[in-house]
């Protein structure tokens, strides 16, 4: 297969997606950084999430692991995110705490991965890998 003109191989484009993506989580929990020793910003000696959106998936997840679902609840136990923090809270080690506020750094930085993709399909890998580094910071 004959390379493409002015495209990077793929060694320096998997480089460039692995600095957006570590980038993008860490720009995402600078805040944790910031607030860590703030007793106000913990609960179960874990620093809180941030968002509401991010406690409506949790509250599906927590009536997930403790298998039970109050009568006029809204809590989203078929919404997929909830359904994937409840697996991840049951196989990994963690903390259900650290899970919810983790969970959304990683999955929501995997936005950079069709941002660099469709950049390469376009031969433009350099200022995709601008807007990998905006768009990753920028979705909730």
């Amino acid at each position: 297969m004959d390379e493409v003109k002015g495209r990077l191989n793929i060694k320096v484009f998997t480089i460039l997606l692995v600095v957006a993506y570590i980038f993008s989580i860490a720009i995402r929990m600078i805040w944790v950084y910031q607030f860590q020793d703030n007793p106000q910003f913990s609960w179960n000696n874990e620093i809180m999430i941030n968002t509401n959106d991010g406690y409506w998936f949790i509250e599906g997840a927590r009536d997930i692991v403790n298998g039970f679902h109050q009568e006029n609840d809204l809590s989203p136990l078929t919404q997929p995110l909830s359904i994937v923090t409840a697996f991840l809270v049951k196989v990994l080690p963690f903390s259900f705490e650290k899970i919810a506020l983790w969970m959304p750094a990683f999955f929501g930085s995997l936005l950079i991965v069709p941002i660099l993709l469709i950049s390469r399909l376009l031969n433009e890998e350099k200022m995709g890998f601008v807007a990998a580094l905006i768009g990753g910071i920028v979705w909730s």
